[in-house]
């Protein structure tokens, strides 16, 4: 769960570590880590709650009270038949066994694709899913995984809900990020070794 509070008139942000996390919170200027309290901080400027806000989309968030009076609303665009359209992904994947967390991550992302183009889904076609994708990529600097995600999600409603594999057909996925493993240095591993008293123990 990411946590969002205020102390001494700067807005805290505080998570369990998940590089995905690190990587988009550092997407805002002016933060500030704290590693005593393993925190992060920004100034109260105008439009930076929203922002923090935006690239957390998705994610289970509990705001402090103080702060939610200041969150700007924002016009949801929607469609005549959205909610019809709703109701019918909710079905279909409590029908094919999805899990809450799942359920909850892709109607969120259906829900925003549809609420971006304010037009009938049936009326989109590959070159809105491509122009959205590319939205994401640019604008809002999501990660792969979160890239990944919403292709899952889009790709799921076209083809169970609405039965149109043409928006989708090509529409191409993120390369897999090549991470380096973490190695321990030969000081860590002799530090490891002057540990275990057991000379048995030790050997193994």
């Amino acid at each position: 769960m990411i946590k969002i509070g205020k102390e001494s008139e700067r807005i805290i942000v505080t998570f369990p570590y998940n590089p995905d996390y690190v990587a988009r919170i550092k997407t805002i200027g002016g933060f500030r880590w704290h590693p005593d309290g393993k925190y992060w901080s920004f100034s109260c400027s105008d439009g930076t709650l929203e922002e923090i806000l935006k690239i957390f989309e998705g994610e289970e968030i509990r705001i402090d009270p103080a702060l939610q009076a200041s969150i700007k609303p924002e016009a949801k665009r929607e469609i005549p038949n959205q909610s019809k359209l709703m109701e019918a992904v909710k079905k279909e994947l409590k029908l094919r066994g999805y899990s809450q967390k799942t359920r909850k991550a892709y109607l969120y992302h259906i829900e925003r694709f549809i609420s971006y183009f304010a037009k009938d889904p049936e009326e989109l076609d590959e070159k809105h899913t491509r122009d959205y994708m590319l939205h994401l990529i640019d604008k809002e600097k999501v990660s792969n995984s979160y890239h990944n995600q919403v292709i899952n999600a889009i790709k799921f409603f076209y083809s169970r809900v609405i039965k149109n594999q043409k928006p989708i057909s090509h529409l191409p996925r993120p390369r897999k990020e090549k991470k380096l493993p973490l190695v321990l240095s030969q000081e860590e591993i002799v530090r490891i070794l002057k540990t275990v008293e057991n000379v048995k123990h030790r050997a193994i």
